[in-house]
């Protein structure tokens, strides 16, 4: 079991809202080591296959926090193939249009131009249209661009982002030692994500 599980319940609570002050990059050796999967795999008929896409930072968290309470690794996301489509989008876009994964790029002016115009302009790409539409994705849902659009407008409402004052900064590089100093733990057991 891993040595975190020395900790009473309260200061293992602590570390587990700590960890949310690392950024991903500072999260990926711990999982690499650990063997917690941070990538993105999609269905296929015949298995799931890996994507460069990298899991949202909630997620992975969830799967650290898990693997330290139990010293069990989660599966990794696995978008059903219905989500799936890789054509390129059409220059026609329509807002009753259905997102994909493997359409939706970040930077796609096409599709920049549709989330704008269906938001009044105040569409931009960035970490919360891509965690929102995952979560989509993840619940095998396909959303029209005019359903993402709305629910990107109530998400960006309600998102504060956080700057590292130079006091967390200091908390961030414990943590990073203290993460490289758990030992990984021998196991072929693997627990369904939830």
């Amino acid at each position: 079991m891993p040595q975190l599980l020395d900790l009473d319940s309260k200061r293992q609570q602590k570390l587990f809202e700590d960890l949310s002050l690392l950024s991903f990059d500072e999260l990926q050796p711990f999982c690499q080591k650990h063997s917690i999967p941070y990538h993105i795999y999609i269905q296929t008929k015949n298995d799931a296959v890996k994507t460069s896409d990298l899991d949202s930072k909630e997620m992975v968290l969830k799967r650290i926090k898990y693997y330290l309470q139990t010293g069990k690794v989660q599966k990794e996301t696995i978008f059903p193939s219905r989500v799936v489509n890789v054509d390129k989008v059409s220059e026609n876009l329509k807002p009753t249009d259905k997102i994909y994964y493997g359409q939706y790029k970040k930077g796609n002016r096409v599709i920049k131009r549709v989330l704008t115009q269906i938001t009044k302009g105040q569409f931009k790409f960035g970490e919360i249209d891509y965690d929102l539409i995952r979560s989509y994705w993840l619940r095998g849902e396909i959303p029209t661009y005019q359903e993402f659009a709305l629910s990107w407008v109530v998400a960006v409402k309600k998102y504060k982002p956080h700057i590292r004052t130079v006091k967390e900064e200091k908390k961030v590089e414990a943590l990073v030692k203290l993460l490289e100093k758990i030992e990984p733990v021998v196991t072929d057991n693997f627990e369904e994500a939830s």
